[in-house]
């Protein structure tokens, strides 16, 4: 699950969260705003859930991939998907658009 809360100011707080049974091991989130460093962001476990939040600059779309047990995946609700040098894919969260009832511009 992706949940965003518009902040204003061109900002947003994103929630990630998985279920806990995806993998025994320490979960991370990579991505172009952490400059894909597979160990700098870890979920934190919250018993059947593993959950990590951020806040980013809105306006933008953002490639990113879990990290666990030496092995890449994707979240199954990103908002898009776009192909990586790899070969494989990427999960893309997209924080275009509507910012909500805080936005500056209204």
């Amino acid at each position: 699950m992706i949940r965003r809360t518009w902040l204003g100011g061109g900002r947003a707080e994103v929630t990630f969260e998985l279920s806990s049974q995806i993998c025994a091991g320490t979960i991370f989130l990579a991505g172009e705003f952490n400059d894909w460093d597979p160990t700098d962001t870890p979920l934190d476990d919250m018993d059947t859930v593993r959950r990590v939040v951020i806040e980013l600059p809105t306006g933008h779309r953002y490639a990113f991939r879990y990290f666990a047990d030496g092995s890449w995946f994707n979240d199954p609700v990103a908002d898009d998907y776009e192909p990586n040098e790899f070969g494989g894919l990427n999960g893309v969260l997209d924080l275009r658009g509507d910012e909500g009832p805080d936005s500056p511009d209204e």
